[in-house]
């Protein structure tokens, strides 16, 4: 029996990391982006320990890690106030988890 053709729609970290895992296990993988070009936004993401296992799983994990900033601390704020909401410490985080 053969596989079904899987679509995923957004080519995000989360689409990007999907695809490469499934065609990885031997699906037939579709990307849709409504981007152009695939490139950096502007943005700060913080990948946590379990996001990371993916990227370990697609092979990909100490390309993501090397590309990155290991933060010792984060710090969550409220949206429109600016007031810290939480504060953690991370400095450990890769031997913790």
């Amino acid at each position: 029996m053969s596989r079904p053709a899987i679509l995923i729609v957004g080519g995000g970290i989360g689409g990007l990391t999907a695809a490469a895992g499934l065609a990885q296990a031997g699906f037939a993988v579709t990307v849709l982006e409504a981007a152009p070009a695939f490139g950096e936004i502007g943005a700060g993401v913080t990948l946590s320990p379990n996001a990371m296992r993916g990227f370990d799983f697609t092979g990909c994990m100490e390309k993501v890690a090397a590309a990155g900033v290991e933060p010792k601390r984060q710090r969550i704020q409220h949206w429109q106030d600016g007031r810290a909401l939480l504060t953690l410490e991370r400095a450990d985080a890769r031997e913790k988890y």
